[in-house]
Protein backbone atom coordinates (compact mmCIF):
# COMPACT_ATOMS: atom_id res chain seq x y z
CA UNK A 1 0.00 0.00 0.00
CA UNK A 2 1.11 3.58 -0.61
CA UNK A 3 0.80 6.40 1.79
CA UNK A 4 0.36 9.86 0.54
CA UNK A 5 -0.67 13.21 2.56
CA UNK A 6 -4.47 14.26 1.44
CA UNK A 7 -2.67 17.54 0.61
CA UNK A 8 -0.84 15.73 -2.15
CA UNK A 9 -3.97 13.65 -3.49
CA UNK A 10 -5.10 14.12 -7.18
CA UNK A 11 -8.70 12.75 -6.90
CA UNK A 12 -10.36 13.29 -3.52
CA UNK A 13 -14.13 12.58 -4.05
CA UNK A 14 -13.96 8.87 -2.57
CA UNK A 15 -12.86 10.44 0.55
CA UNK A 16 -16.60 11.17 0.69
CA UNK A 17 -17.65 7.73 0.43
CA UNK A 18 -14.91 6.97 2.93
CA UNK A 19 -16.51 9.29 5.50
CA UNK A 20 -20.18 8.61 4.94
CA UNK A 21 -20.08 4.77 5.19
CA UNK A 22 -17.92 5.34 8.25
CA UNK A 23 -19.66 8.07 10.37
CA UNK A 24 -22.02 9.29 8.49
CA UNK A 25 -20.40 13.01 7.35
CA UNK A 26 -21.20 14.05 4.35
CA UNK A 27 -18.17 16.11 4.08
CA UNK A 28 -17.05 16.74 0.19
CA UNK A 29 -13.44 18.23 -0.48
CA UNK A 30 -15.15 21.63 -1.13
CA UNK A 31 -16.77 21.39 2.13
CA UNK A 32 -13.47 20.38 3.49
CA UNK A 33 -11.54 22.81 2.10
CA UNK A 34 -13.53 25.67 2.78
CA UNK A 35 -13.82 23.82 7.14
CA UNK A 36 -10.08 24.21 7.61
CA UNK A 37 -9.62 27.28 6.23
CA UNK A 38 -11.19 28.01 9.89
CA UNK A 39 -10.23 25.28 11.98
CA UNK A 40 -6.45 25.90 12.35
CA UNK A 41 -6.06 22.50 13.87
CA UNK A 42 -6.46 20.98 9.98
CA UNK A 43 -5.65 23.77 7.83
CA UNK A 44 -2.09 23.58 9.74
CA UNK A 45 -1.82 20.11 8.96
CA UNK A 46 -1.56 18.05 5.75
CA UNK A 47 -5.57 17.25 6.57
CA UNK A 48 -4.87 13.31 6.15
CA UNK A 49 -3.13 10.23 5.57
CA UNK A 50 -4.15 8.34 3.21
CA UNK A 51 -3.73 4.70 1.96
CA UNK A 52 -3.35 3.64 -2.17
CA UNK A 53 -4.12 0.42 -3.65
CA UNK A 54 -4.10 0.20 -7.38
CA UNK A 55 -4.85 3.99 -7.57
CA UNK A 56 -7.85 3.42 -5.34
CA UNK A 57 -7.81 5.47 -1.97
CA UNK A 58 -8.57 2.28 0.56
CA UNK A 59 -8.35 4.34 3.91
CA UNK A 60 -7.58 7.42 5.54
CA UNK A 61 -6.71 8.98 8.73
CA UNK A 62 -7.40 12.37 9.54
CA UNK A 63 -4.62 14.29 11.30
CA UNK A 64 -4.06 17.51 13.62
CA UNK A 65 -2.05 20.03 14.72
CA UNK A 66 -3.51 20.86 17.88
CA UNK A 67 -1.63 23.58 20.41
CA UNK A 68 -2.19 22.95 24.53
CA UNK A 69 -1.58 24.56 27.53
CA UNK A 70 0.75 22.52 29.99
CA UNK A 71 0.39 22.48 33.81
CA UNK A 72 3.70 24.95 33.45
CA UNK A 73 2.01 27.12 31.16
CA UNK A 74 3.84 26.52 27.84
CA UNK A 75 2.38 26.02 24.99
CA UNK A 76 2.82 22.44 24.01
CA UNK A 77 1.88 21.18 20.03
CA UNK A 78 0.31 17.46 19.82
CA UNK A 79 -1.35 15.19 17.01
CA UNK A 80 -4.96 15.00 17.17
CA UNK A 81 -6.06 11.88 15.67
CA UNK A 82 -9.85 11.77 13.82
CA UNK A 83 -11.95 10.03 10.95
CA UNK A 84 -10.47 6.80 10.29
CA UNK A 85 -12.08 5.60 7.90
CA UNK A 86 -11.16 2.08 5.42
CA UNK A 87 -13.21 0.78 2.46
CA UNK A 88 -15.04 -1.85 3.45
CA UNK A 89 -13.98 -4.46 0.95
CA UNK A 90 -10.33 -3.53 1.92
CA UNK A 91 -11.29 -4.42 6.03
CA UNK A 92 -8.86 -6.05 8.45
CA UNK A 93 -6.12 -5.96 6.07
CA UNK A 94 -4.24 -3.95 8.28
CA UNK A 95 -4.95 -0.58 6.56
CA UNK A 96 -6.01 1.25 9.49
CA UNK A 97 -3.22 0.45 11.24
CA UNK A 98 -0.48 1.20 8.63
CA UNK A 99 -2.03 4.39 8.45
CA UNK A 100 -2.21 5.28 12.05
CA UNK A 101 1.23 4.35 12.46
CA UNK A 102 2.23 6.63 9.55
CA UNK A 103 0.32 9.46 11.30
CA UNK A 104 2.15 9.19 14.38
CA UNK A 105 5.56 8.64 12.56
CA UNK A 106 4.56 12.58 11.24
CA UNK A 107 3.74 13.60 14.83
CA UNK A 108 6.73 12.30 16.28
CA UNK A 109 8.80 13.48 12.82
CA UNK A 110 7.94 17.29 13.94
CA UNK A 111 8.37 17.22 17.53
CA UNK A 112 4.92 15.97 19.36
CA UNK A 113 5.39 14.14 22.20
CA UNK A 114 1.64 13.03 22.31
CA UNK A 115 -0.91 11.61 19.93
CA UNK A 116 -5.08 12.07 21.11
CA UNK A 117 -7.87 11.02 20.00
CA UNK A 118 -11.60 10.73 21.35
CA UNK A 119 -14.21 7.77 20.61
CA UNK A 120 -16.28 5.85 22.98
CA UNK A 121 -15.92 3.07 24.48
CA UNK A 122 -18.69 0.63 22.92
CA UNK A 123 -17.52 0.30 19.10
CA UNK A 124 -14.83 -1.66 18.22
CA UNK A 125 -12.09 0.71 17.91
CA UNK A 126 -11.62 1.36 21.15
CA UNK A 127 -10.55 -1.84 22.10
CA UNK A 128 -7.92 -1.53 18.72
CA UNK A 129 -6.73 1.92 19.63
CA UNK A 130 -6.10 0.33 23.73
CA UNK A 131 -4.07 -2.64 21.69
CA UNK A 132 -2.05 0.65 19.77
CA UNK A 133 -0.65 2.05 23.11
CA UNK A 134 -3.38 4.83 23.60
CA UNK A 135 -5.16 5.36 27.39
CA UNK A 136 -7.80 6.96 28.84
CA UNK A 137 -7.14 10.57 30.45
CA UNK A 138 -8.76 10.04 33.45
CA UNK A 139 -9.37 13.96 33.85
CA UNK A 140 -12.16 13.68 31.33
CA UNK A 141 -14.00 10.35 32.24
CA UNK A 142 -15.08 12.16 35.60
CA UNK A 143 -16.54 14.70 33.71
CA UNK A 144 -20.66 14.59 33.96
CA UNK A 145 -24.04 14.40 32.16
CA UNK A 146 -26.33 17.01 34.37
CA UNK A 147 -29.95 16.62 33.04
CA UNK A 148 -33.51 18.05 33.62
CA UNK A 149 -36.79 16.39 32.02
CA UNK A 150 -39.58 19.04 32.38
CA UNK A 151 -42.63 17.31 34.01
CA UNK A 152 -45.01 19.51 31.71
CA UNK A 153 -43.67 20.18 28.08
CA UNK A 154 -42.83 24.11 27.32
CA UNK A 155 -45.68 25.00 25.27
CA UNK A 156 -43.81 27.89 23.42
CA UNK A 157 -39.81 26.87 23.20
CA UNK A 158 -38.22 30.24 22.08
CA UNK A 159 -36.58 28.99 18.23
CA UNK A 160 -33.81 32.20 18.00
CA UNK A 161 -31.91 34.04 20.23
CA UNK A 162 -33.11 37.76 20.44
CA UNK A 163 -30.95 40.34 19.85
CA UNK A 164 -30.70 41.02 24.00
CA UNK A 165 -29.00 37.81 24.22
CA UNK A 166 -27.67 37.44 20.86
CA UNK A 167 -24.63 35.30 20.65
CA UNK A 168 -21.08 36.78 20.07
CA UNK A 169 -17.75 34.73 18.70
CA UNK A 170 -15.46 37.42 19.96
CA UNK A 171 -16.81 38.25 22.99
CA UNK A 172 -17.20 34.34 23.74
CA UNK A 173 -13.39 33.87 23.48
CA UNK A 174 -12.74 36.63 25.71
CA UNK A 175 -14.84 34.62 28.51
CA UNK A 176 -13.44 31.61 27.70
CA UNK A 177 -9.28 32.29 27.68
CA UNK A 178 -10.44 33.79 30.96
CA UNK A 179 -11.62 30.54 32.71
CA UNK A 180 -8.90 28.39 30.48
CA UNK A 181 -5.82 30.46 31.25
CA UNK A 182 -5.88 28.30 34.56
CA UNK A 183 -5.99 25.71 33.06
CA UNK A 184 -4.00 23.31 31.22
CA UNK A 185 -4.85 20.89 27.91
CA UNK A 186 -6.89 21.65 25.34
CA UNK A 187 -7.61 25.40 26.23
CA UNK A 188 -6.16 27.79 23.33
CA UNK A 189 -8.93 28.58 21.11
CA UNK A 190 -8.97 31.00 17.91
CA UNK A 191 -11.63 33.29 16.55
CA UNK A 192 -11.60 30.98 13.93
CA UNK A 193 -11.79 27.60 16.22
CA UNK A 194 -15.04 28.66 17.17
CA UNK A 195 -16.23 29.62 13.64
CA UNK A 196 -15.34 26.21 12.68
CA UNK A 197 -17.64 24.70 15.95
CA UNK A 198 -20.85 26.41 14.55
CA UNK A 199 -19.56 25.14 10.86
CA UNK A 200 -19.68 21.77 11.82
CA UNK A 201 -22.64 21.99 13.67
CA UNK A 202 -21.27 21.62 17.24
CA UNK A 203 -23.11 24.14 18.55
CA UNK A 204 -25.96 26.09 16.84
CA UNK A 205 -24.94 29.64 17.11
CA UNK A 206 -28.65 31.09 16.10
CA UNK A 207 -30.03 29.63 19.44
CA UNK A 208 -26.66 29.86 21.64
CA UNK A 209 -26.79 32.41 24.60
CA UNK A 210 -24.58 35.38 25.77
CA UNK A 211 -24.71 37.28 28.97
CA UNK A 212 -22.60 39.51 30.89
CA UNK A 213 -19.51 37.71 31.29
CA UNK A 214 -21.23 34.48 30.45
CA UNK A 215 -22.16 32.10 27.32
CA UNK A 216 -23.92 29.34 26.48
CA UNK A 217 -23.13 26.82 23.42
CA UNK A 218 -26.27 25.16 22.43
CA UNK A 219 -27.83 22.19 19.92
CA UNK A 220 -31.76 21.95 19.77
CA UNK A 221 -32.20 17.78 19.47
CA UNK A 222 -35.53 16.22 19.38
CA UNK A 223 -36.86 19.42 20.96
CA UNK A 224 -34.76 19.04 23.92
CA UNK A 225 -31.99 21.40 24.47
CA UNK A 226 -28.04 20.38 24.52
CA UNK A 227 -25.52 22.48 26.51
CA UNK A 228 -22.26 21.68 24.93
CA UNK A 229 -20.70 24.36 27.07
CA UNK A 230 -21.28 26.83 29.54
CA UNK A 231 -18.67 29.39 30.71
CA UNK A 232 -19.77 32.31 33.22
CA UNK A 233 -17.79 34.32 35.73
CA UNK A 234 -20.45 33.99 38.67
CA UNK A 235 -22.58 32.36 39.95
CA UNK A 236 -25.83 34.70 39.19
CA UNK A 237 -24.68 34.26 35.42
CA UNK A 238 -24.70 30.81 35.39
CA UNK A 239 -27.77 30.69 36.65
CA UNK A 240 -28.90 33.29 33.84
CA UNK A 241 -27.83 30.96 31.28
CA UNK A 242 -29.49 28.04 32.59
CA UNK A 243 -32.65 29.80 32.60
CA UNK A 244 -32.26 31.05 28.88
CA UNK A 245 -31.60 27.73 28.00
CA UNK A 246 -34.75 26.10 29.44
CA UNK A 247 -36.43 28.59 27.51
CA UNK A 248 -35.44 27.02 24.17
CA UNK A 249 -36.17 23.55 25.44
CA UNK A 250 -39.52 21.33 24.81
CA UNK A 251 -39.30 18.76 26.66
CA UNK A 252 -35.65 18.71 28.74
CA UNK A 253 -31.95 20.56 28.70
CA UNK A 254 -28.68 18.10 29.16
CA UNK A 255 -25.36 20.05 29.95
CA UNK A 256 -23.01 17.67 28.05
CA UNK A 257 -19.13 17.98 30.21
CA UNK A 258 -19.77 21.24 32.21
CA UNK A 259 -16.01 21.31 33.07
CA UNK A 260 -16.64 24.20 35.97
CA UNK A 261 -17.40 22.88 39.29
CA UNK A 262 -19.58 26.49 39.77
CA UNK A 263 -21.73 25.23 36.36
CA UNK A 264 -22.28 21.96 37.82
CA UNK A 265 -23.25 23.83 41.46
CA UNK A 266 -25.58 26.30 39.64
CA UNK A 267 -26.80 23.35 37.42
CA UNK A 268 -27.85 20.95 41.02
CA UNK A 269 -29.47 24.17 42.05
CA UNK A 270 -31.80 24.33 39.52
CA UNK A 271 -33.10 20.95 39.73
CA UNK A 272 -30.35 19.14 37.15
CA UNK A 273 -29.72 15.10 38.21
CA UNK A 274 -26.00 14.37 37.88
CA UNK A 275 -25.22 11.19 36.06
CA UNK A 276 -21.38 9.73 36.03
CA UNK A 277 -19.64 7.99 33.38
CA UNK A 278 -19.06 8.09 30.14
CA UNK A 279 -18.86 6.17 27.12
CA UNK A 280 -17.23 8.94 25.05
CA UNK A 281 -13.61 9.34 25.84
CA UNK A 282 -10.15 11.22 25.26
CA UNK A 283 -7.28 8.63 24.63
CA UNK A 284 -3.38 9.98 24.53
CA UNK A 285 -0.61 7.91 23.04
CA UNK A 286 2.77 9.19 24.87
CA UNK A 287 5.50 9.45 21.08
CA UNK A 288 8.82 8.86 23.08
CA UNK A 289 9.75 8.66 26.80
CA UNK A 290 7.35 11.52 27.68
CA UNK A 291 4.34 10.45 30.05
CA UNK A 292 1.12 12.58 30.33
CA UNK A 293 1.71 13.59 34.07
CA UNK A 294 5.52 15.18 32.83
CA UNK A 295 3.10 17.88 30.92
CA UNK A 296 -0.33 17.90 32.27
CA UNK A 297 -1.77 17.41 36.03
CA UNK A 298 -5.68 17.45 37.50
CA UNK A 299 -6.48 20.97 35.69
CA UNK A 300 -6.61 19.36 32.32
CA UNK A 301 -9.32 20.89 30.31
CA UNK A 302 -11.29 19.72 27.03
CA UNK A 303 -14.63 21.10 26.10
CA UNK A 304 -17.33 18.98 24.34
CA UNK A 305 -17.25 21.45 21.28
CA UNK A 306 -13.33 20.51 20.98
CA UNK A 307 -14.12 16.70 20.62
CA UNK A 308 -12.44 15.52 17.50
Amino acid sequence: MKIITYDKLKKRDDIFMLWLKSFGWAGAPAWLSNFARYDTRIGESPVGMCGIINDKIVGIVGIMTIPTRTKLGKTEEIGGIYGIATRPSYNRRGVGRQLLEASERYFKDRGMKFSFLTTERPIVAYKWYLKAGYSDVTTVDNYPFMYKVFSRPNPKPEKSTSREYRFDLKKAREIFDWYAKSHCGFTIRSAKLFKSHDMAGSFTKKISVMVDNGYALLQNNCDSILIKEIVAKTQKTYRALIRLAEKRAKYAVAAIHPFDPKARKALAAAGYQNDKGNYGTLMCKPLGKSRFSDYYDKNFMISKVDWF
